[in-house]
């Protein structure tokens, strides 16, 4: 699994300085997109034709998140294909499935560039021996590779210098658990810092809390491979968090199941120099993951002529 970098800004930050905020400005490319290689066309060239006809299907990816990613696999499902009467033809393009492994990169938002694509383009025959209109619906399965990386800013400080910070900041920050600015780049996963423990006077090994969220159009799985026919029960809704260690925070490797393909959890841990004053650090974590998508799309065959 390739470790996916985000690009971060890092100005100097102040650390011990009773009475400044951090200093430490994050920004996580493409924060705030929810998809990743997600599929923007999927679709007959005409919605109606007549049986023993040709028709022109397209499938098109992009990558519209944060990371660079690699495009997995497609699986076209839900029409009878063969060589009948009563079945669809495909007479050029590519197979109905296929194992790809083809990178995208992320876009460029400051530039203007896209990202990586990928288009595929079948012309396949209707039946010929249908009687009545007919209508069909095709789906496609897509998988592709990707990452999640979330920065934060971890502030750890003494008693009495959060005692010093106005009612509203001091109230701020102890409901952020410490995490005075967070960030993750744009993916089909969410992450974020649900809480930290003891930021203030801290003693021994604490804890920080991840909340990982499914916000794109699709779920994730996470297996030995990561293809179509990779989906399955021991795959599912899965996430993988890799042995990783980021300023003075730590995971340890585990898979996380989302309940019900949406929501989890996992914890990390961090053990903090006794601070003086006020000490911020910055830190990033990965989440890795493979991610499917459907898509379906309508056509109606008319009788033959």
């Amino acid at each position: 699994m390739k470790k996916l970098l985000p690009l971060l800004l890092l100005t100097v930050a102040v650390a011990g300085c009773i009475g400044q905020p951090s200093a430490t400005t994050l920004v996580c490319t493409g924060s705030g997109i929810t998809d990743g290689i997600t599929i923007t066309d999927f679709a007959f060239d005409f919605n109606e034709i007549y049986g023993a006809e040709s028709v022109g299907l397209t499938l098109s990816v992009e990558n519209l998140g944060g990371s660079s990613g690699t495009f997995e696999s497609y699986q076209l499902f839900g029409l009878d294909f063969g060589t009948g009467g009563m079945q669809w033809e495909i007479t050029s393009g590519s197979d109905t499935a296929s194992d790809l492994a083809e990178t995208l990169s992320a876009p460029n938002q400051d530039l203007g560039i896209p990202g990586g694509m990928e288009t595929y383009i079948w012309v396949i025959e209707a039946p010929t021996d249908l009687t009545v209109e007919t209508p069909f619906n095709l789906n496609v399965r897509t998988t592709y590779e990707y990452s999640t990386s979330f920065s934060g800013v971890l502030s750890v400080m003494t008693q009495s210098y959060l005692q010093t910070l106005p009612p509203e900041e001091r109230r701020d920050l102890i409901q952020r658990g410490g995490l005075s600015a967070q960030c993750h780049t744009g993916a089909p996963i969410k992450l974020e810092g649900a809480a930290g423990t003891h930021f203030v006077d801290p003693v021994g090994t604490q804890t920080i809390r991840f909340k990982v969220t499914n916000v794109g159009p699709g779920y994730p799985f996470y297996g030995a491979d990561s293809n179509y026919d990779d989906i399955d029960s021991t795959t599912m809704y899965r996430v993988y968090i890799p042995v990783q260690t980021s300023g003075i925070v730590s995971c340890a490797a585990d898979t996380i199941v989302l309940s019900r393909g949406q929501i989890g959890t996992f914890d990390c841990s961090f053990t903090a120099p006794s601070p003086t004053a006020k000490t911020d650090y910055t830190f990033q974590i990965d989440v890795d993951y493979y991610y499917w998508q459907d898509s379906m799309s309508a056509i109606r065959v008319l009788r033959p002529l």
